[in-house]
């Protein structure tokens, strides 16, 4: 069965069964105000700079946040990006300012901060506006993807996250001296738009509707 017909059927249950309320569909009539869905979940990561990063620091910018991966192979990862990278473009002097854009990566094991920020680089990022998160190991991860409603699963990720769980010995280092396979996931197709307040003011679970209302989402709450 390919993979973005199983990804199509996860979703699909997990709505139906009304799992993860960040799986409201979207978007809203134009000059409609944006609903203040519920406070975004804060965590403690480390950017592609290795340096500790809270969503908490960021209070007072309007985000865009993406879950992504380097080595996604159904191009949504990479389409992502390059949709985040017209949001960057498109705020110029605000980009960093009053604009953040934040994307984690659901393979920490092998997305350390070297290969993340080597990803970021190949896009044309500013890092002023633009962060790449990691965890150093796989639970941390997992329970940001669990606080914000994302679909994404291996069979892989599952059993290490079990000996993880288990003896506290699973873990890598940023140096990455022990190289890891890729991942291939199933995940969720979801980005969500934050306001200054740190509250999630809207979910988009087509990477389509970044460019085409994302723009104007985030202009009307800076």
């Amino acid at each position: 069965m390919e993979q973005s017909t199983i990804v199509g059927m996860a979703i699909s249950i997990m709505i139906l069964a009304g799992v993860g309320t960040a799986f409201v569909l979207y978007p809203l009539s134009q000059n409609q105000m944006l609903p203040n869905i519920k406070p975004a979940p804060d965590f403690t990561l480390i950017n592609q700079d290795n340096e500790t990063v809270t969503l908490q620091q960021f209070s007072g910018k309007v985000i865009m946040l993406g879950f992504i991966y380097t080595s996604c192979t159904d191009d949504f990862c990479d389409l992502m990006t390059y949709e985040f990278t017209k949001i960057q473009t498109a705020f110029g002097s605000s980009f960093g300012r009053d604009v953040m854009l934040i994307c984690i990566t659901l393979d920490p094991l092998f997305d350390t901060p070297s290969v993340l920020k080597n990803y970021a680089l190949s896009y044309g990022v500013n890092f002023t506006g633009w962060q790449f998160l990691t965890a150093y190991d796989l639970a941390t991860i997992r329970h940001v993807v669990d606080d914000y409603g994302v679909l994404s699963y291996t069979n892989e990720l599952e059993e290490l996250a079990n000996v993880t769980d288990n003896n506290n010995t699973i873990s890598y280092k940023v140096s990455h001296e022990n190289e890891t396979e890729p991942s291939i996931l199933i995940h969720s197709w979801l980005s969500m738009l934050i306001d200054k307040n740190l509250m999630i003011r809207k979910v988009y679970t087509k990477v389509s509707w970044i460019t085409s209302a994302a723009i104007e989402d985030i202009q009307s709450l800076i």
